[in-house]
């Protein structure tokens, strides 16, 4: 039986600037997070035997596998003689640029640290974190947040753009190795949108308008090019009403933000249409 039970949410990059590659092979980012009411669930249980075992029926169970990693990770700082057996039931889609596996790492070293009563705070989790991947970190709490450095550097806010979401699975994945390799970034000035991302952590608010007349993601001109079906999927978000659309993360995933909740749920019906998996979402804050 399930001593304890989490739903990891999916996030959403609402913009994206990729600024420069770091000494240590990772790139300067800059992005707004929002988690949204999209999950994976994991469920932990007592085993007869020492150690740890992750099961799950869609991904590999072993260290090619987040979850596994973080455990990995995590038993190494203390006395996990009580072994615990890992559950995890995908509900976020794969390698869609939505952060289902960061996530999932993430409430693995939260949950384990309570379970193994390791005590270990936060800067230690955090630094945990950080070496299982850039965007793990941030799961370590949930909401709206601006991102920097590799990923690493996080600056929750209290305001939230108060959106609902429409989200389109293409049903391939996007290698984000591939995609920074591939991405050609010029010496530019300062973009709108990372001068919209400087005054929100400044001020600990995001305007909505602001937001929406500025997003964008350096991600999506290779994308559109490389894979025809994300301008389709675009072309369909606007004309179904969203106020912008564009790709997370290094994709594949499309979304469409809109104010109204009931164009949203209209939009989301007549996206079906196109054969793929939709999502109807709206920001997770807890």
């Amino acid at each position: 039986m399930s001593i304890y039970r989490v739903r990891a949410p999916a996030k959403l990059n609402l913009g994206l600037k990729i600024l420069d590659r770091r000494k240590d092979g990772f790139h300067n980012i800059h992005s707004l997070f929002q988690t949204i009411d999209l999950f994976d669930e994991i469920a932990f249980e007592w085993m007869d035997r020492a150690g740890f075992e992750v099961v799950c029926d869609s991904l590999p169970a072993d260290d090619r596998n987040l979850v596994y990693r973080a455990a990995d990770a995590i038993s190494r700082f203390g006395n996990a003689a009580r072994g615990i057996r890992i559950t995890l039931c995908k509900g976020i889609p794969v390698g869609a640029g939505l952060g289902g596996g960061s996530s999932d790492a993430a409430n693995v070293l939260l949950v384990l640290n309570t379970l193994w009563k390791l005590d270990l705070g936060d800067c230690r989790i955090h630094e945990i974190a950080a070496s299982l991947g850039s965007d793990v970190p941030f799961f370590l709490n949930r909401g709206t947040a601006v991102v920097s450095g590799r990923g690493d550097e996080i600056r929750f806010i209290n305001a939230r753009p108060d959106f609902t979401y429409v989200l389109v699975y293409p049903e391939f994945e996007v290698s984000s190795g591939w995609a920074y390799q591939n991405l050609r970034i010029g010496l530019t000035e300062t973009s709108i949108y990372s001068r919209f991302l400087n005054s929100v952590e400044e001020s600990g608010k995001c305007c909505p308008d602001s937001l929406l007349a500025c997003l964008e993601n350096d991600f999506l001109p290779l994308l559109d090019d490389r894979f025809p079906l994300i301008g389709s999927v675009l072309s369909a978000l606007h004309q179904s009403g969203a106020a912008v659309s564009s790709v997370s993360g290094s994709g594949s995933t499309v979304y469409g933000i809109f104010r109204d909740p009931s164009q949203a749920g209209q939009a989301a019906s007549n996206l079906v249409d196109l054969g793929h998996p939709v999502y109807l979402c709206r920001p997770c804050q807890e």
